[in-house]
């Protein structure tokens, strides 16, 4: 609950950084706080709350300070890429993110320290599993990469979304990914397209690493709750 209300409080200045208006911001902020599935998967302990307040965390550095970030600034970067990881190998979204904002705005420097921050995280997340569960910590990674063996991963995961085996919003999240659509295909003016092309790389980004994963024949709601607060910002624009 907290690292959702949190992730709500942050959704304002993430979207200003992203060249989003105040009203946008406000019906972006009314959809965060109303989605049923956000609300009543942040009840549960689930690692995707945090990764939700984290993903969005990066996305603001990245939209305030991806050109010429400061000294500091990349190590916020960099320890935001590591704790995701730490959090959910799914998290290596947050390090994709990371290296290709920095690519697309001519850092090459901050890419490659990124990529490192990504490794180096990729390498915890399995120390520490093999340390605290051995085998069984890799018979699930092996089991994980096993779900997502058709091609049938794309529609449950656009489409249905359940909490405790029942469908929870699965009407607002085919609107979600409609207006995100929507939002990705506008045309904008020089202010604005910088903080559309960030706010669409990173939902591709979470899309392209859970997409192994995902299992398809259960396609539980808080695999969504990482790139929702993204999704509500462009719905808030859309609206």
């Amino acid at each position: 609950v907290a690292a959702a209300v949190l992730a709500l409080i942050l959704l304002w200045p993430a979207g200003r950084a992203l060249g989003f208006g105040p009203r946008a911001l406000l019906a972006a902020t009314a959809l965060q706080a109303l989605y049923p599935l956000s609300v009543i998967q942040s009840r549960l302990v689930k690692e995707e709350g945090f990764l939700a307040l984290l993903n969005l965390t990066l996305v603001w550095l990245l939209a305030r300070h991806g050109r010429n970030p400061s000294a500091w600034r990349r190590a916020a970067i960099c320890a935001l890429i590591a704790t995701c990881l730490l959090v959910k190998l799914t998290g290596l979204a947050a390090g994709l993110l990371a290296v290709l904002a920095a690519l697309r705005a001519g850092a090459r420097r901050p890419a490659i320290l990124y990529a490192l921050a990504t490794a180096l995280g990729v390498l915890s997340f399995f120390w520490y599993g093999a340390a605290y569960a051995g085998s069984h910590f890799f018979e699930m990674q092996k089991q994980l990469l096993g779900y997502a063996q058709h091609m049938d991963v794309l529609y449950p995961l656009l489409t249905d979304s359940r909490v405790a085996g029942e469908r929870v919003g699965s009407s607002w999240l085919v609107w979600f990914w409609l207006a995100f659509a929507f939002h990705a295909a506008r045309r904008r003016t020089v202010r604005t397209r910088a903080g559309a092309r960030l706010l669409v790389l990173a939902v591709l980004a979470y899309l392209l690493v859970l997409a192994p994963s995902y299992p398809a024949h259960r396609p539980f709601g808080w695999y969504r709750l990482p790139v929702m607060p993204l999704l509500c910002l462009a719905a808030g624009r859309e609206l």
